[in-house]
């Protein structure tokens, strides 16, 4: 769940942070109104982490394997399965 907070209206500011680390409740932090800055539980940051550690290795792996394979061919093919896809919606 993700909730909004106003730091203006926050009287006990260092409460509030140390109850962040605890709480799995995503915050939306305002001043003004404005959104500031968005917390997120410290285990989401790890799933994120490893989650673009897993694509990052997917990408190196087909890089390796398209390194032979000239730009335009890659555009052509590319562009097909694209058109395919479109086609699909």
């Amino acid at each position: 769940m993700i909730k909004r907070v106003s730091l203006d209206k926050v009287d006990e500011k260092k409460y509030f942070f140390k109850k962040l680390r605890t709480e799995k409740d995503q915050y939306i932090l305002e001043i003004g109104g404005k959104p500031l800055i968005r917390v997120v539980p410290p285990w989401q940051v790890t799933e994120i982490k490893q989650r673009n550690d897993e694509l990052l290795s997917m990408l190196k792996e087909i890089w390796s394997k398209t390194r032979t394979i000239p730009g335009k061919r890659i555009e052509k093919e590319g562009g097909e399965v694209v058109r395919a896809a479109r086609k699909r919606i």
